[in-house]
């Protein structure tokens, strides 16, 4: 198994954890040389200033960063009172003087100009590297990459580089005839030992570091006049990826280091920090280097950590992304269990706009479950929460999963909710989110499961989401059944057979209800019954649309008028995905911009192109193929009922759009259509189905980062 240091003094259950030494804060100070009379003017005298930047504040037990100043070189430096009144051109160059070797340097320079004292005082701010756009002399903004590229034979070097240093001080007037300031880092740092105790060379190319239960910032201000930096929710992000310049091959037993740069972080109690690492970009571990809390890592400090890489490594658990409502797996290639952790953090993201009653606080509990899964394998432990990994606290924490070690054809699907809990963990509420969880041999990084589709040029999938395989004429084929707009699936037929002997599958561990409009027509009622069909509504007389004149929402599930489809699966936008969307990460539910296909909107018209030439009617396995790939014909939920018509008869792929009314009464889906018999014939059409009713979905690329 893999073994970690401590950070500082927290415990941890293998071997003591981070490691600090020879830590030194330098605190901004001034040295003033000669008497100084604070109620005496000298306004004539202009102080010198030495600026001396040290490294000491970056050591480790057996390693310490030295600076690599490049040439051009410059410390900026503001100027100004007590009051905050900047002085002309006061966000100035200072050049780099004679220094002292690769650990210290000196910035020498004088003050600006004998004016501006106040109370016989001024404050001077420095930072590194010198940016002329900077305005402010309250506070400049530093970013930090959330991919960095380190050198395999130099691991600090990167750090040096991209290193943002600051000091601040207060300058008497008197007779002030020199003074110093020494800049301290700005930023933090983690530097990780990767050991190879495996009995092969391990090639490693990236390591990827992610926490939970805090975010990571890309950039942020540092306030001088604070000491503290000010971060924004849009620079959020949950992990930083460091790739190497070239793949470095460990033997075994030979180790390589790693350092990552970040602002300072704390990691609240139930938080953890986890480190993938990729050989060849193929996982080879993914662990949880540490989860007990709080950690701190301070400005000006680095971190050290060892990382033991053996067998048993490989079978750590995987930081599933955030900001998704499915995700695809499958077991391990080694045929060990496989374990995942998913993030609650999706909750909040709902309902702090839609209920703040049902957002996890801080100090909230929760508890997650399986709602439901179909594997075919009795005994309902294919896939199980992880033992001591059900419960937890906040809205940034992690809840785990385990897929047992069982033969490579059990596939299948779960869907996984969350309630709020009592210290017991008790669940106190209904569900507030649910995941589907997509157990299957689709490899999305190959080029052999994905199809392209004519004219338009989308990448899409080659089978149904949410199916056990893509073999022709196989039940498990069907996949699973979408309410327009909902991201919770329902299972579709149980058999392949045509018409009304086909009947709705059941899973091994719930069932299914129904529920009219007038209650559950809404997404915060969905979104706590994932396992109820709200059918269509039917009285012409309510919800009357505002948008597109005369029509109302007769035949959808949504209370709202049908032309606020933004909330539902965010129609006609290609670089959108929305809340709701029932797509893994890097897919989304297809786009379709009108009902036929006009050749003006290819581009945008995902199945434009599909005609009679591009399809082959297989009338013994119930479907047809399309580019060698088989597409089963799944029929669609009854919109008052939720059960399987059409099985064997139709295909129904449904989209994004909201499609034209039927007549001005009905409110449809868009949905590419697919209709045959026992002949060779095929109709492709765009067709519409109502919104309450339930369709399959085929998934197309998606490459924006949710």
């Amino acid at each position: 198994m893999f073994y970690s240091s401590r950070w500082n003094a927290i415990k941890f259950k293998t071997i003591s954890y981070f490691i600090m030494k020879n830590f030194y804060l330098f605190i901004a100070a001034i040295f003033l040389v000669g008497a100084c009379n604070p109620k005496e003017e000298n306004a004539g005298n202009h102080p010198a200033l030495k600026l001396t930047a040290t490294m000491g504040a970056f050591t480790s037990q057996d390693a310490a960063l030295a600076i690599r100043w490049p040439d051009a070189a410059t410390i900026g430096l503001f100027e100004f009172d007590t009051r905050s009144n900047i002085f002309t051109n006061s966000n100035r160059p200072m050049l780099l003087g004679q220094g002292k070797g690769l650990s210290d340097a000196q910035f020498e320079g004088q003050a600006q100009s004998s004016d501006g004292w106040l109370d016989d005082e001024k404050i001077f701010y420095a930072y590194y590297p010198y940016n002329q756009t900077q305005t402010m002399a309250s506070a400049v903004t530093f970013a930090v990459p959330t991919k960095q590229t380190m050198s395999a034979g130099d691991s600090l070097a990167h750090l040096v580089d991209g290193l943002f240093m600051t000091s601040t001080s207060t300058i008497a007037a008197g007779h002030a005839s020199e003074a110093a300031l020494t800049l301290a880092p700005a930023t933090t740092a983690l530097f990780f030992e990767i050991i190879n105790q495996t009995t092969t060379p391990l090639p490693i190319d990236t390591v990827k570091m992610a926490v939970s239960g805090a975010y990571l910032y890309k950039s942020g201000t540092y306030n001088f006049r604070q000491n503290a930096y000010n971060f924004t929710t849009t620079d959020q992000t949950s992990n930083i990826t460091l790739k190497f310049d070239q793949i470095a091959t460990l033997a075994v037993g030979e180790k390589i280091r790693c350092a990552i740069t970040l602002f300072p972080l704390e990691i609240p109690q139930g938080g953890s920090l986890d480190l993938e690492i990729y050989t060849n970009n193929r996982i080879a571990l993914a662990s949880k280097v540490a989860e007990l809390a709080p950690m701190v890592f301070d400005a000006g400090k680095l971190y050290t950590a060892s990382v033991v890489i053996d067998s048993a490594a490989f079978n750590a658990a995987i930081a599933l992304p955030e900001r998704q409502n499915s995700f695809i797996i499958a077991p391990r290639n080694d045929g060990e269990d496989a374990l995942f952790t998913i993030p609650v953090s999706r909750v909040n993201e709902f309902w702090r706009t839609a209920d703040l009653s049902k957002v996890i606080g801080n100090d909230d509990n929760w508890v997650v479950e399986i709602i439901w899964q179909d594997f075919d394998l009795a005994g309902n432990d294919v896939l199980t929460i992880t033992p001591g990994k059900e419960r937890g606290k906040g809205p940034l924490s992690r809840f785990g999963l385990t897929l047992k070690k069982y033969p490579a054809d059990q596939w299948g699907n779960a869907v996984v909710g969350v309630r709020k809990a009592d210290n017991d963990g008790n669940p106190t509420s209904d569900y507030l989110w649910s995941w589907h969880v997509w157990v299957s041999d689709f490899d999305a990084t190959t080029t052999t499961n994905i199809v392209t589709y004519p004219t338009s040029g989308k990448i899409g999938m080659n089978r149904n989401l949410g199916a056990k395989n893509a073999t022709k004429g196989n039940v498990g084929a069907l996949g699973l059944m979408y309410q327009f707009g909902r991201k919770d699936p329902f299972p579709g037929a149980v058999s392949t057979n045509v018409g009304t002997t086909a009947k709705a599958a059941t899973t091994n561990s719930t069932s299914w209800t129904t529920v009219d409009p007038d209650i559950g027509g809404t997404f915060a009622y969905t979104n706590q019954h994932p396992t109820t069909f709200v059918t269509a509504i039917t009285d012409a007389s309510t919800c009357l649309n505002t948008t597109v004149a005369k029509e109302i929402n007769r035949g959808s599930w949504y209370q709202q008028p049908s032309g606020d489809n933004a909330c539902l699966w965010a129609w006609n936008q290609t670089t959108v995905k929305s809340i709701n969307d029932p797509c893994p990460k890097g897919w989304k539910v297809p786009d379709n911009t009108n009902a036929e296909g006009n050749a003006a909107n290819a581009a945008n018209q995902t199945w434009f192109g599909f005609t009679n030439a591009n399809w082959t009617y297989d009338p013994t396995n119930r479907g047809r193929i399309f580019n060698n790939d088989w597409w089963p014909m799944a029929g669609w939920l009854d919109p008052f009922t939720g059960e399987p018509m059409e099985v064997g008869t139709a295909i129904y792929m449904v989209s994004t759009r909201s499609g034209t009314p039927n007549g001005t009464t009905v409110v449809n889906a868009m949905s590419f259509g697919l209709y045959g018999d026992a002949s060779t014939t095929v109709t492709p059409r765009y067709g519409n189905i109502r919104q309450a009713a339930g369709a399959s979905v085929r998934c197309v690329r998606f490459t924006p980062d949710d």
